[in-house]
This record gives structure tokens, sequence and C-alpha cells, in this order.
């Protein structure tokens, strides 16, 4: 039995072979890069400078939907972690915050030097404990940052990178005070879950892919004026990744310190 109707808002080669194998009878989506012969109807790829979830509810007339005259975010709240999982993180009752080292891109990933010259500051500055995050390719790198940072804090740190689900992931950054992320996958889950977050910024299109939060971005940091970015590549064109490597610890410090004294200082 074929699928009536498939949209592929993604618009990759991958996700375009993925639903031409489904078989649906109608298949719709993006053209990026010769795709339209993939569907029986399509749009050109032009987002503008619209936030992408706004670029994507740009279907909903087309099919037959009414646009809300007010984007809102789903009220969400994850499960808590069990006792046993709360141990075994070491994350029982002690405030805490986030570094999210990770990025799926080689490109978003800001150095492992200034992570851990962040996390030093974090340290000295707060009382709270400091968990990293990320997947199972996390983990060397997160131990990376953990060795740099100053001696005799081991109890105050957490590699929880390759330890949680989906849903562990999600209960922990609910459970955090703050986050300082990449442009990736879990400080969108931040925002999600009303988690204060601030995203580094390196090749991708912040105005495109910040978290989104309708009315109330959260903040982001990215390196003004540098004329080839955003240039949205998986590795450096010209080599220097000056868009991460030229933003210092102490930028990112003093701006979370400028938005969020209060909450965490």
């Amino acid at each position: 039995m074929k699928i009536p109707l498939s949209l592929n808002i993604h618009g990759n080669w991958r996700t375009a072979l993925l639903q031409r194998l489904i078989a649906t009878d109608f298949r719709a989506g993006y053209n990026r890069s010769g795709q339209r012969f993939f569907y029986h109807y399509h749009k050109d790829w032009d987002p503008g400078r619209e936030h992408m979830v706004e670029y994507f509810l740009g279907w909903l007339p087309e099919l037959g939907i009414e646009s809300p005259e007010e984007i809102k975010l789903p009220e969400f709240k994850p499960a808590e972690l069990s006792p046993e999982k709360n141990s075994e993180l070491g994350l029982a009752g002690q405030p805490y915050l986030i570094l999210n080292p990770g990025g799926s891109w080689p490109t978003k990933r800001w150095p492992v030097d200034k992570f851990a010259s962040l996390a030093d500051e974090f340290i000295k500055e707060t009382d709270l404990d400091l968990v990293l995050t990320g997947g199972p390719g996390d983990i060397e790198r997160n131990n990376q940052i953990l060795k740099q940072i100053s001696a005799g804090q081991e109890k105050r740190l957490h590699n929880t990178a390759g330890r949680t689900s989906i849903a562990d992931l999600m209960a922990v950054i609910a459970g955090a005070e703050f986050m300082v992320s990449g442009d990736t996958g879990p400080v969108h889950i931040a925002g999600l879950v009303r988690t204060p977050a601030l995203t580094i910024f390196g090749p991708s299109d912040e105005t495109l892919y910040r978290p989104y939060r309708p009315k109330n971005n959260y903040p982001i940091i990215v390196n003004q004026g540098l004329h080839c970015r955003p240039c949205g590549q998986h590795e450096c064109p010209l080599d220097h990744h000056k868009c991460l490597k030229d933003i210092s610890s102490e930028q990112v410090f003093s701006k979370i310190k400028e938005g969020f004294d209060e909450r965490l200082f």
C-alpha cells in the first residue's frame, strides 16, 4: 500500500532518495541541487532571512491548513531521570550547568582548549557542577576537555557523553540551570524544555538556525565581520576555521555574565 502524500522539508539528497524509495503517490519538496526531478510538486529553496521554523510553516496554506497568527512551541516536560540514572551520572541533588561541546560537522565544534578555559571560569566563578553532554563520538573530546580543567575539581565534573538515551538527555537538559553549546541538536532541546542557553555559531547562518523561541530568541555569539561566514560547509573551505577559532572563552564568558548574571553568579 502506497502512502498518499509525502513532504520532504529537509531537502538533501539522502532524504530525497528515501522519499523516493517509500513510493508515495505524491511527493513534494524543495528544489535543491536539481532535486525537482524527484517530486511531483516542488518549490525553489529560498528561505531568505526567515528562521527555518517560519519558512517551513510556509507549506501550511498549500496543504489547506491555516497558518497560525502566532507561532508557539508546544508545552513539553520530559520524564525525570530515575534515581538510579541520577546516581550513575552523579547528578543527584546538586545544581549544574551544561557544556555541549560536540557537533555533527567538524566546523561546528568550538576548540577543546576554549571549552576547557570556559569550564575553568565556571568552576571558579560559580558553585554549580559542570556536566558535559554528547553522544558516543564525543566521549574522547569531552575527556580532553576535562583533562585540561584545574586539578582538584573532579567531584564537580560529569562526562555524560555516550551514557544517556535521548530521553535521558532531554531530562538532563531540562534539569540544568544553563547550557553552552555549539550549533547542534541538544541546544534546540534546551529551547523546547525552556532551559536558558547560549549558542556558539560557526559556519551556519544564525538567523536561520538559532534555537527558536518566539519573541525571545536565545542569545548567540558569532565572529562578527568575518567575510567568509556563514559558509555552511562541513570543512572550512579556507582551511583556517576562524569563525570559531577566533572566538575566545573570555568573549563567551562575558556574554553569559552580561545576560545571566543574577541566575548564575
